[in-house]
This record gives C-alpha cells, sequence and structure tokens, in this order.
C-alpha cells in the first residue's frame, strides 16, 4: 500500500453435513462414542494412579479447570479517547498521501495516528476525525490492488452484509482494472451531515474536471473498539442515494488539497 462461505447456490452448510448433528455419517457416530467412552474411561484411571507411576522429577499434573472469562478479547489499538462533537474543522496539520495518482489528506493530530500492519488506524473521537477516517478508507480502497483492499475492508469497515457484496465485487473487478487504469476525482473537502458519540455521516466532496462541478457521496461511520469504521449499506455501497451536485461553497476543504 503507498504511504500510506457463504455457501454457493445448493451447497450446505458445515453443521448439515456434520457427524456431529446426525448427517451423513450418523452410523459413524455410534462407533465414534465408543470409542470416546473407552478413551475416557483409559483417561480417568491414569488421572487417579499414584504419583510413584510418574517419571522421577515429574510434577503432578493439574487438574484443576482454568477460569476462563466471558469478555472477549478486545481488539482495541487505540485510545479510547472522549468524544468532541465542535471538532469540525479540517485539521491544521495535513500532509497527502498520493498512490497511482489518487491522494488524501491525513493528519499527526486528527488521524491516523498510528499504522498497524501497513493499515492506518486511530482516528479522533471528533467529526473531523470521522471526516478523516472516511476519506482515508475510501480513498485508500480506490487505489489498492486487490489483496491491500480486501485488508483495508477488513480492519477499516464495519462486518456486515454490505461488507460481504463489497468484499466480492472487489475480488471480481479489481483484476481486471488494476489501479494505474483507473480515473479519480480529486478529493476536497467535507461536510458533517450528522455526528454522535456513536455514529457519524459525513458529506465527501469532490471536483470531476471533465464535469465542471463539485459532487458529494455520504459515508457513514460507526465508533467501534475505539475508531471509526464505515458502515457500508447492504447493497455493498457507500451510501443508498446517488452523488449529489455540491455547492462550491457549502462545504468545509481540506487546507492546501493535494
Amino acid at each position: 500500500m503507498a504511504k500510506q462461505k457463504q455457501h454457493e447456490p445448493g451447497s450446505r452448510p458445515w453443521r448439515d453435513v456434520s457427524v456431529f448433528a446426525g448427517g451423513p455419517g450418523q452410523k459413524w457416530t455410534g462407533w465414534a462414542s465408543g470409542i470416546i467412552l473407552v478413551l475416557l474411561l483409559g483417561c480417568s484411571a491414569f488421572i487417579l494412579l499414584p504419583k510413584a507411576w510418574m517419571s522421577a522429577g515429574q510434577a503432578p499434573v493439574s487438574t484443576s479447570t482454568p477460569q476462563s472469562s466471558t469478555k472477549p478479547a478486545s481488539t482495541t489499538v487505540c485510545s479510547n479517547s472522549p468524544s468532541n462533537p465542535s471538532d469540525q474543522a479540517a485539521p491544521s496539520d495535513l500532509s497527502w498521501t498520493v498512490a497511482y495518482g489518487n491522494s488524501w489528506p491525513t493528519s499527526a493530530s486528527t488521524g491516523p495516528m498510528k499504522t498497524v500492519d501497513g493499515l492506518a488506524q486511530c482516528f479522533a473521537h471528533s467529526p473531523a476525525g470521522a471526516a478523516m477516517a472516511a476519506v482515508g478508507a475510501t480513498q485508500a480502497v480506490r487505489a489498492a490492488d486487490t489483496a491491500t483492499a480486501q485488508k483495508i475492508l477488513g480492519s477499516r469497515y464495519v462486518q456486515n452484509e454490505g461488507l460481504v457484496k463489497a468484499s466480492a465485487g472487489i475480488a471480481k473487478t479489481y483484476a481486471a482494472q488494476p489501479p494505474q487504469s483507473r480515473q479519480w476525482a480529486r478529493t476536497m473537502g467535507f461536510k458533517v451531515l450528522s455526528y454522535t458519540d456513536a455514529q457519524a455521516q459525513i458529506l465527501l466532496v469532490e471536483n470531476w474536471p471533465q464535469r465542471g462541478q463539485y459532487t458529494g457521496f455520504t459515508v457513514t461511520l460507526r465508533w467501534v473498539d475505539a475508531d471509526w469504521k464505515i458502515l457500508l449499506e447492504p447493497s455493498g455501497q457507500l451510501s443508498s442515494t446517488p452523488d449529489i451536485t455540491v455547492d462550491p461553497n457549502g462545504f468545509t476543504p481540506w487546507e492546501a488539497a493535494g
């Protein structure tokens, strides 16, 4: 990256064919149950053997069951900072990432503030942070090869039905359309449409020189694992509405647009 099943039609889920669910192989399950019972009895007998059966110097094996936590392991790599709804201005410390003729802004203060496995992470919990996350994740996918695009989707997007469809679409189209052959609009700025601590809607504004106008598309983001992630529509699209024409004075421009 630059500087920056579901089952086939007619197939059956694994649990439908598993011997443990009474599917094909059900007879085998009866034999397996008998074998397992013998093994369990053998193990129980071994556990009850006196310690003298152990080899010299071998410590007794603990039979206590470790206590497991019901809380899932955290995937958070960012600091869970408090929300700052008043932060709606473009960051003053913008720099630009360029890849295959496409470019998008980054900010040390607003995000990304970390790079994990080559992927941008950790955006400010604010409207400006949501805007930076939106432009970075959408533009990076546009300028990526198939494998990198899939990594970005897995890291920067909410896991849902739409993501499955988007991933399948990228796998199908990107192989035939390498990033150097794609055409870009110039990203110009953003407009905050709505914001809460948990979700934001950002209008990303672009300029297509051949159209001679500013257009915008809506990106919805969720605050997940202390970071902003894009929420796709069930269709796999960023928005359920088409691009709109934007007033040149009706949005916040990226300073020193690249």
